[in-house]
């Protein structure tokens, strides 16, 4: 080969030298735009699963309270009972109904939050099944 041949060839070879590692600078840009992409998606559901779960506390927050206001009332019938007013039989009931009502609210609540959780953990599911089946 003449050394002009070879200059050639030594130029072609530079070229595709620089091609080449412009390609791998877009392919690691591109890696760590996907990287990114992952957390910020990642981070995304993680504030939703989060967002789930203060709702859940705060349910059980209210149940409680719920909880402890029936136990009182309980406590004030039985106190009724041995030997209170009759008077306050009419205010107990009142309570009462207030109570159950209170409780029928806090049903339907709990039940449309159940709901929505079963739907969250569906949609969690088909993600984690999809995301499992690409890699």
């Amino acid at each position: 080969m003449e050394l002009h041949e070879q200059s050639l060839a030594h130029g072609v070879m530079h070229r595709e030298h620089k091609e080449a590692h412009e390609e791998h600078m877009q392919w690691l840009d591109a890696m760590r735009r996907w990287k990114l992409e992952h957390r910020m998606i990642l981070a995304k559901l993680e504030a939703c699963i989060k967002m789930h779960e203060a709702e859940l506390d705060l349910h059980a927050e209210v149940i409680e309270a719920h909880e402890r206001h029936i136990e009182r009332h309980d406590k004030a019938i039985l106190g009724h009972e041995m030997g209170g007013s009759g008077l306050d039989h009419d205010w107990f009931g009142v309570q009462h109904q207030s109570l159950q009502n209170r409780h029928r609210v806090l049903r339907e609540e709990h039940m449309a939050l159940g709901n929505k959780h079963e739907e969250m953990i569906s949609g969690l599911k088909g993600i984690l099944a999809c995301v499992a089946a690409s890699v």
